[in-house]
C-alpha cells in the first residue's frame, strides 16, 4: 500500500493525512466465514511515515 501511495505522490497527486487515515490494509470483501487467515505477529511493519517518501508536514496535526 505504501508503494502505491509513493507512486501517486511521485506522479504529482496531492496526498493528505486525512486521505491516508481512511485507508485500511485489512480484507473487507470476500471474507470467508470459516476461512483460514494467517497473521504473522512476528513481522511488524515499519511506521507508515517511514515507509513512505512524503513531505513530513502532512503528518503534523
Amino acid at each position: 500500500m505504501s508503494l502505491a501511495i509513493n507512486m501517486l505522490s511521485e506522479q504529482g497527486e496531492v496526498i493528505l493525512q486525512r486521505h491516508i487515515a481512511a485507508l485500511s490494509p485489512y480484507i473487507n470483501r470476500h471474507i470467508k466465514r470459516y476461512g483460514d487467515y494467517v497473521v504473522n505477529l512476528h513481522n511488524i511493519p515499519q511506521p507508515l511515515e517511514a515507509a513512505m517518501n512524503l513531505p513530513p508536514e502532512i503528518f503534523e496535526s
